[in-house]
């Protein structure tokens, strides 16, 4: 797959270093599994005689396909950082899982990391 070639994610997902936002519009690099991610549709080609537009985010410089995954963006990130993660709730609400358990988890893993260190 040739890099250069515009598209936009169907899904949120991690590209280049960065978390992509779905609808956001970035270029391929060339990487060596963008054939797998087309295949599993996690971007699609942007195709601006399809309609397809370009929302520019002026605080961060991201650009989305259309006005309500813009206004998504807005909502859920801090446009300050450019590598912003989704937090603990965001991807529990992308993988529709409770985000309760997702903090019982974070619990857990920080007890048994302060129970090593007592240990040692």
């Amino acid at each position: 797959m040739a890099d250069g070639t515009k598209v936009y994610a169907r899904l949120p997902f991690g590209y280049n270093k960065k978390f992509r936002d779905r609808g956001e519009v970035f270029t391929l690099i060339g990487g060596r599994n963008d054939e797998k991610l087309r295949t599993n549709r996690y971007f699609i080609d942007f195709n601006p005689k399809e309609g397809h537009q370009e929302i520019l985010c002026d605080s961060c410089g991201r650009k989305f396909i259309a006005m309500s995954f813009f206004e998504a963006h807005k909502r859920k990130r801090s446009c300050d950082d450019d590598s912003a993660i989704p937090t603990r709730l965001e991807t529990a609400e992308l993988i529709g899982a409770d985000p309760d358990k997702f903090k019982m988890v974070d619990d857990n893993v920080k007890q048994t990391a302060m129970n090593l260190n007592n240990a040692v």
